[in-house]
């Protein structure tokens, strides 16, 4: 079977990865030459996949193109395009429908065409069914069309494309028949849907599920701070229900390409169809974009109790990306807390292991090399994601005071912190003094689960030669490669992903502290999927 993936971004690319290790013949398909090239060259432009997973990729038979030329000989087309929204908060669709448009012009009888980009519900039959049809072919009879949305979770190293259920619905019974058998190919289970509709709105209800919650935990936790509630160990509390509950935790707001979109497509479906809006939707919306508003109110609040303004202060943001141990920039609400912060005066700084340049709309800001010596510098310090929960407060806010000792003694206090917990060091000399000051390197239940299923004998603080390169292990990502943050070398200052296979360990650290020196390679499995 031969396949053409339109879009090679985070859900197309790990779709034709699944796709060529079953044995498809897979050819990627994007306007973007840039990253055409790159994958051509070997080279991954997500994080979620690395140089020897793109290898592997081509070893499979992979080729990437920008001529839609190639949909003429395939059996499947794949959609995995951008569905995002536009400036006044609509539903954009113009890459669907540019990519259908091309999709029609060198379709041939025998085509399934699959839309995995998540829309409002009657996309695929309203605007793809007619598109496809404009050429003279009658929808699930000679050209066969579905939709099975994408439920990628970057950074998740439990669940990937293989494992995770695949929803898919077809226009006709023999159109969803054929999707399915595509899919059966390379996903543990497939699920049917009773059509389209049905599987386009199962996604939304997904995201808004969590949208909503998100909004919940985000109210709760102002009026907990309100009323001198500690909202983190009623989350924990109630997490000891063992059924009925689902633990969400406070942020500055919701990120990424799902969350804070996926909802407005069906409320917008909703005013549209039926001129009434979606109430519980606007009102988490309203929460969730007022938090980045809420947090920097926090911030302002702690400085005024001791007696200093915001303007003027050094403000550190913990953690830039939308969820932790991702690049993934998308939609972050570190994004408009940074431009709040800027816009009232204050000397805005951030720390994270994943992103060297901040860049949102006019505002650029150079990320800080040394996060010891940007704590010590720092008046308040902010969490704004998940992964940096450095707070006990509401809104992930913690003051950090200029005394160097005081600040130990408070991350002395708070050492399940994962960013102190694995801060790398600048070199393997400096890690015994970390460890004495923040608390030895402690390996998260995702590495555990990583290390396991890879057979690798090195822990998060481990430090590793990567290639011509040295650094240390920060954690694993969702390919079940590893993180390491580079300190020596070529990609010096860099974190990268990098199979067991690469990675030579200098010393083991890990939770018992004991360094032990190795100069054996990681027996590291290949990935089997």
């Amino acid at each position: 079977m031969k396949a053409v993936i339109v879009g090679l971004g985070y859900v197309g690319l790990p779709l034709a990865v699944a796709a060529a290790e079953s044995g498809i013949s897979v050819v990627g398909l994007d306007r973007n030459e840039t990253i055409v090239n790159g994958l051509n060259s070997g080279v991954s432009h997500i994080d979620d996949l690395s140089s020897t997973d793109i290898a592997e990729l081509l070893g499979n038979g992979f080729t990437a193109t920008s001529n839609p030329e190639c949909i003429t000989d395939t059996d499947v087309v794949v959609i995995c395009v951008p569905t995002p929204l536009d400036s006044s908060g609509q539903p954009d669709l113009k890459a669907v429908m540019g990519a259908s448009r091309d999709i029609a012009q060198y379709a041939h009888d025998g085509l399934t065409v699959v839309l995995e980009s998540t829309t409002y519900p009657g996309t695929t039959e309203e605007i793809l069914k007619p598109l496809l049809e404009e050429t003279g072919r009658i929808v699930g009879k000679n050209i066969y069309l579905a939709f099975s949305p994408e439920r990628i979770d970057p950074g998740n190293p439990t669940y990937g494309i293989k494992n995770t259920p695949k929803i898919v619905g077809g226009v006709t019974e023999v159109c969803g028949d054929k999707a399915v058998a595509f899919y059966e190919q390379f996903i543990e289970t497939v699920v049917r849907a009773k059509g389209t509709r049905e599987a386009e709105t199962a996604k939304l209800l997904e995201n808004t599920y969590r949208h909503i919650n998100i909004a919940l935990v985000n109210e709760m936790a102002q009026f907990a701070h309100a009323m001198d509630i500690d909202i983190w160990n009623v989350v924990e509390l109630a997490k000891t229900k063992p059924f009925g509950f689902q633990s969400f935790s406070p942020s500055a707001g919701v990120g990424g390409h799902c969350i804070p979109v996926d909802p407005n497509y069906l409320s917008y479906e909703v005013k549209r169809r039926l001129g009434r809006p979606f109430r519980f939707i606007e009102m988490a919306t309203d929460v969730n974009t007022g938090m980045p508003a809420y947090v920097v109110g926090r911030v302002q609040d702690i400085l005024n109790d001791h007696s200093k303004s915001l303007r003027g202060a050094n403000v550190l943001l913990l953690g830039m990306t939308y969820k932790p141990d991702i690049a993934d920039m998308r939609e972050s609400p570190s994004a408009e807390v940074a431009e709040l912060l800027v816009e009232k005066g204050a000397i805005t700084k951030f720390y994270d292991p994943h992103v060297e340049v901040f860049k949102h709309h006019d505002l650029v800001i150079n990320g800080e090399k040394d996060l010891d010596a940007a704590l010590k510098a720092a008046d308040v310090g902010i969490s704004v994601d998940q992964a940096v929960d450095v707070a006990r407060e509401s809104a992930d806010i913690v003051l950090l005071r200029r005394d160097l000792d005081v600040l130990r003694s408070f991350v002395e206090e708070v050492q399940a912190a994962p960013m102190f917990r694995r801060g790398p060091a600048s070199s393997a000399d400096s890690t015994g003094a970390r460890a004495k000051r923040l608390g030895e390197p402690r390996d998260t239940d995702k590495f555990k689960h990583t290390a396991k299923y890879r057979g690798v004998d090195f822990h998060i603080g481990s430090f590793v030669q990567v290639c011509e390169s040295r650094g240390f292990v920060a954690d694993s990502n969702s390919s079940a490669n590893f993180s390491v943050h580079i300190t020596e070398g070529p990609w010096a200052g860099r974190i990268i992903s990098a199979h067991p296979s690469e990675i030579k360990i200098i010393t083991t650290g890990g939770p018992d502290g004991q360094d032990k020196q190795n100069s054996d390679s990681a027996a590291g499995h290949q990935h089997s999927g």
